[in-house]
């Protein structure tokens, strides 16, 4: 600065220039994420009790750890306070757990302490959708909710990355495996011939990392479109790779295909959106990077690989899909559905029966389950299993709906949210996912997403009945200086 121009200020005589990269610029502190306490205290009793069933020390207390992540979403009914707002779905979420209530009373119940049970799990599973209108969310909260849940996900699928690249160091025993006698298929051979689980991540269960992989892959593409620095978007990039790589090296077509499925539904809501090039660019990253991590899982986990893959395109779809989990979905329509027209009775199947079956003093195995509707004819017949399916629709349909909201941010994140729900109802003809905290994430997600919505609507409301009330007042002053 010029010495001479009359706004140059001269230093003072004996006092140091403070240096501007030591000092703390005050103001900057409200810019810090605010993190909602619920939610926060929420994912970390989720995400804790899922860590503790890693140490195999821990493993004899395996049932009291999955009882404590229970316990906790039931807790938090009771310990978030405030005014309870109705969601669009809050009526069917009721009706559902009512109708789980009423089955108590089946004549199919064997043991009362295994129905109960099964209410109470369900109950858990979406508890969220009851506390969560208390609370007041707004854009921030829930974005930062959601990216907690995508670093831990994406952590798990990390893991799984390292468990197969440095085995020696990472791997580590399969005690389930183990205990159901299930070793041959919880193995897979690299292409250097070592044997190895397949990629646990966060879980204790072999392939467990595909999961946390595909919820990777679709939380990071979502957040590819929002407006973070470019630094946050190299790692939503190296996420995706990770996350594809966890899918290929586990051996799980279904998340792959799941996966594939929610990248096509993004690309056809941006086009409907009028973002033609924003679909096109986050199409063009996903295989690029996708291509990348197909090299990267053919060149370690060799021609297997490669085999499981092409498999999806041995034959036509519904014939792959038949082979694989649709004769499952045909025996729950074709003999289930005509023999328990209104469910068997609550604690026939799963790890309900295993814990507490028992108790009943009977010797009655087990009803094998693998997919979710089973779970729902089994438990409640047809109108549990209409119910449940027509709770998805409308959070599918609503999320949908406000993809299109004149807020951007609320936009992307109900894109967001639209494409974990198409995941999860495709996800029902393969798994079964509302036991637990796939289920729970669910409910959690559609209800911030609802409540967020809820409340922008009260604040434009409010707004624009200031500005009606300003717009009057303006006019009777005008009348009255007349």
């Amino acid at each position: 600065m010029n010495p001479l121009s009359p706004t140059y200020s001269y230093p003072i005589p004996g006092r140091r220039r403070k240096r501007r990269w030591l000092s703390l610029n005050v103001s900057s502190i409200d810019k810090l994420p605010k993190l909602n306490p619920w939610i926060t205290v929420f994912l970390i009793a989720i995400f804790g009790s899922q860590l503790l069933l890693i140490p195999e020390q821990l493993f004899p207390f395996r049932m009291y750890i999955r009882i404590l992540y229970f316990l906790s979403s039931l807790v938090m009914i009771v310990l978030v306070r405030g005014k309870t707002k109705l969601l669009p779905i809050t009526g069917v979420s009721i009706f559902i757990l009512l109708f789980y209530c009423v089955e108590l009373f089946h004549p199919g119940c064997d043991s009362p302490i295994a129905a109960i049970a099964s209410i109470l799990l369900n109950c858990a599973v979406i508890s969220p959708i009851l506390w969560i209108p208390r609370l007041k969310l707004d854009t921030e909260q829930f974005k930062y909710a959601l990216i907690c849940i995508w670093l831990f996900h994406t952590g798990s699928a990390g893991l799984g990355v390292l468990e197969v690249t440095v085995p020696s160091r990472f791997m580590r025993e399969s005690k389930i495996a183990e205990e159901k006698g299930a070793l041959a298929s919880a193995v897979i051979e690299l292409a250097d011939g070592t044997k190895v689980y397949r990629p646990m991540g966060f879980t204790d269960t072999p392939g467990g990392a595909a999961f946390s992989g595909y919820i990777a892959v679709l939380m990071s593409s979502c957040f590819l479109l929002m407006r973070f620095p470019w630094y946050t978007q190299v790692c939503f990039m190296v996420s995706i790779a990770g996350g594809l790589f966890a899918i290929y090296i586990s051996h799980v077509r279904s998340t792959l295909v799941l996966a594939t499925l929610c990248q096509s539904m993004l690309f056809l809501v941006l086009t409907m959106r009028g973002h033609l090039l924003r679909g096109v660019k986050l199409l063009t990253i996903f295989l690029g990077v996708g291509a990348f991590a197909t090299i990267m899982a053919l060149s370690l986990g060799g021609k297997k690989v490669l085999d499981r893959v092409m498999s999806l395109f041995a034959s036509t779809p519904d014939e792959v899909y038949y082979s694989n989990r649709g004769f499952f979905l045909d025996h729950t329509v074709q003999v289930l559905v005509p023999q328990y027209p209104v469910g068997a009775g609550l604690g026939k199947w799963g790890q309900v029966h295993q814990y507490f079956g028992g108790y009943a003093g009977l010797k009655q195995e087990a009803m094998h389950v693998e997919v979710q509707l089973t779970a729902w004819v089994l438990d409640g017949g047809l109108p549990l299993a209409a119910a449940y399916y027509g709770a998805i629709i409308m959070c599918i349909k609503y999320a949908f709906e406000m993809s299109f909201h004149r807020n951007r941010t609320i936009a992307d994140l109900s894109m967001l949210v639209l494409t974990l729900n198409t995941a999860v109802f495709a996800n029902t003809f393969s798994y079964v996912p509302f036991i637990g905290q796939t289920g729970t994430f669910f409910w959690l997600m559609n209800g911030c997403l609802m409540a967020l919505t809820l409340t922008d609507h009260a604040i434009n409301r409010s707004k624009r009945r200031k500005a009606r009330r300003r717009r009057w007042e303006m006019f009777y002053l005008g009348t009255a200086r007349r």
